[in-house]
């Protein structure tokens, strides 16, 4: 469809996605020549009359929504297919970036995490949800600041016949548990999303893997969530605790919305940035209000009903207290003069015989052995039959015991094999500089190889990060994200801050060089700082003069007859200098109006780029009509 009008208006000029609802195109509006997107429905969801209508509901329903990191959805449209027309964003998307460069660093992953809750809080606050929240609807800018995409789609997906079939399988590595279930999306549910993408930013893999969605489904609802620390040991035991929050199974264990999520975020965020160590839980449980102290009963009860908890009496269970002295029916029995006993007279007290409690009495004054050493003799064989029954208990059940092996020079991956096999737990204690010992390969372990420890024990290890010194790689071109993983994988220390200086050639917040500079050499662990670009500016002399080309490209690497583009991106906008089939040997032959100090020329086979490249003003002429030429 590349080259189609939609609505006579929008003219399709690229393909961003092939999904399995739509195909999203990149279309030019020829009224304000602005890059808008359209997503065209495919068949046979572009048919459905309930799916439609739904979507325009959700449209109307999400352009409450403001806020420059939500996508604004402006219309369904249905010229001459129906397609949904909404703002259209430059940019990989999470999953995408996920997949090429994750696992980042712990202070990256925060800040991507913490810009897409940023976003979602947006969203929570106008008591909406986002309901399909994955890393593909997530478009991330060079400032690495998150556009949330599709909001409130999911209500459309649930009229439909066929589309929850057809997004479940790039759905279900995200969905709660209570969605699953039956339940309807909520806050909640959109937490447990932004649980799975930090999850996948911080290991660069997903905690649940399976082979289909409804596998899937059952381990995010039974499975537990795997240590995320056993697979990055460099996770702060606060930042695990937060994930396993926003991961809860049951709803209520989660954080209540975006916003609570990020809280605790931007605490580990600044622990990070300045070396400082939480402990969980960050806030305080609320108290418990264990309500009045009940009073106490009098003597006599009446019997009380059962609340079919056990809390109360059961009925006709003999509730009423009987006072002494009185028969089954309640009334008084008569007591006869003999029944109760009276009182001894002193002088019968005197002439009777000694009964047998005071015999004993007499017999214990007359042992020979007094009664404190039969007591401390009694203590002392308690206490030594209490010693052997603890020593044929620790013997019968003694754990059995294994002996550490020699597990130094070895990589991690290897020690925890070899430990595996004997039942032992390695984890990694600390990463420190060695000239002698390969990256990542183990320099201690304790206890020391060869100690007997029981089966089930942990190992400790240092491992080598490598030489003390470090040459600094080029990262010139590179995004920021990416520069400061390569970095901190090197063991060095990138400032939060960065510089930005004007620059023609590197695009807007792209690295320029680094402080120190590329191929020195400096101490691990040692800082170093960002000079990204401000992208270009213009100066007076050039700002919006118009300047004339000549190009002349040879296409040597073409193979078959191909549909060729030239773009020129100038001080205006984009724009189509030339475009038409031709093949092997031919050559593009066109002189070409540019505005501004410079322009970038792009040549597309088919809409694949294959060359791109820069010309300044001093390469072109003048336009002497005061810039109202064409090409």
């Amino acid at each position: 469809m590349i080259g189609q009008l939609l609505s006579k208006r929008y003219e399709i000029t690229n393909i961003f996605l092939d999904g399995p609802i739509f195909v999203g195109y990149v279309v030019k509006d020829r009224q304000s020549n602005h890059d808008l997107s359209a997503r065209v429905l495919k068949e046979p969801f572009s048919q459905e009359t309930a799916f439609l209508k739904e979507l325009q509901s959700v449209i109307v329903r999400s352009q409450s929504i403001k806020g420059r990191q939500i996508e604004q959805l402006l219309r369904l449209d249905n010229d001459p297919v129906p397609y949904i027309l909404s703002e259209y964003t430059r940019g990989p998307t999470l999953s995408d970036r996920i997949r090429s460069m994750a696992p980042f660093s712990v202070s990256v992953s925060i800040g991507m995490a913490l810009s897409v809750c940023t976003a979602l809080e947006v969203v929570h606050s106008q008591r909406q949800v986002h309901g399909d929240l994955t890393g593909s609807n997530i478009i991330m800018r060079p400032n690495s600041s998150a556009i949330l995409q599709l909001t409130g789609i999911y209500r459309a997906y649930a009229v439909s016949k066929t589309a929850g079939h057809a997004i479940l399988p790039g759905l279900a590595p995200y969905l709660a548990p209570d969605l699953s279930r039956g339940e309807e999306p909520s806050a909640q549910s959109d937490v447990y999303s932004v649980g799975i993408l930090l999850f996948e930013l911080l290991t660069g893999r997903k905690p649940f893997l399976a082979e289909g969605p409804a596998e899937l489904a059952v381990q995010h609802r039974e499975l537990p969530l795997p240590a995320l620390r056993e697979i990055n040991p460099s996770v702060p035991v606060v930042l695990e605790e937060i994930v396993k929050k926003a991961l809860a199974k049951n709803p209520g264990g989660r954080y209540r919305s975006a916003g609570e999520l990020a809280a605790d975020l931007r605490l580990q965020q600044e622990a990070v940035q300045f070396g400082k160590t939480l402990s969980w839980p960050l806030r305080g449980a609320p108290g418990i209000d264990a309500g009045p102290v009940p009073k106490s009963e009098p003597k006599r009860e009446e019997p009380r009903p059962s609340d079919g908890r056990g809390a109360g009496w059961p009925i006709g269970a003999g509730g009423v207290v009987s006072e002494s002295r009185k028969n089954g029916s309640g009334s008084k029995v008569p007591v006869s003069p003999g029944s109760v006993p009276g009182q001894v007279a002193p002088n019968m007290g005197a002439i009777r015989e000694p009964e047998p409690e005071t015999e004993r009495e007499r017999r214990r004054r007359e042992r020979d052995v007094p009664v404190w050493m039969l007591v401390s003799i009694a203590f002392m064989v308690a206490v030594a039959l209490s010693l052997c029954g603890v020593w044929l208990l620790y013997n019968f059940s003694k754990p059995t015991t294994v002996r550490v092996p020699n597990i130094k020079s070895l990589s991690v991956t290897e020690a925890r094999v070899m430990l595996d096999k004997l039942k032992l737990d390695l984890r990694v204690r600390s990463r420190e500089p060695s000239d002698r010992v390969e990256q990542d390969r183990i320099l201690d372990v304790s206890p020391e190889p060869g100690k007997e420890v029981r089966e089930g024990g942990r190992v400790e290890v240092v491992v080598s990060a490598g030489s003390r010194s470090v040459e600094l790689p080029d990262v010139r071109n590179q995004t920021a994200d990416k520069a400061r993983s390569l970095l901190e994988g090197l063991g060095l220390t990138v400032e939060s801050s960065t510089k930005e200086e004007p620059n023609s050639e590197i695009e807007i917040g792209s690295v320029i060089r680094t402080e120190p500079s590329a191929k020195s050499k400096v101490d691990r662990l040692s800082r170093v700082q960002l000079v990204l670009s401000a992208g270009r500016i213009e100066r007076p002399e050039f700002a919006g003069r118009a300047y004339l080309y000549s190009i002349k490209i040879g296409l040597v690497d073409l193979t078959s007859r191909k549909r060729i583009r030239l773009d020129v991106v100038d001080s205006k906008g984009t724009k189509t200098a030339f475009e038409d089939t031709r093949g092997p040997g031919d050559t593009v032959d066109v002189n070409v109006m540019a505005y501004g100090e410079s322009a970038t020329f792009r040549l597309y086979y088919d809409d694949e780029l294959r060359k791109e490249f820069e010309k300044t003003a001093s390469e072109g002429t003048p336009d002497s009509s005061g810039g109202t030429g064409n090409f």
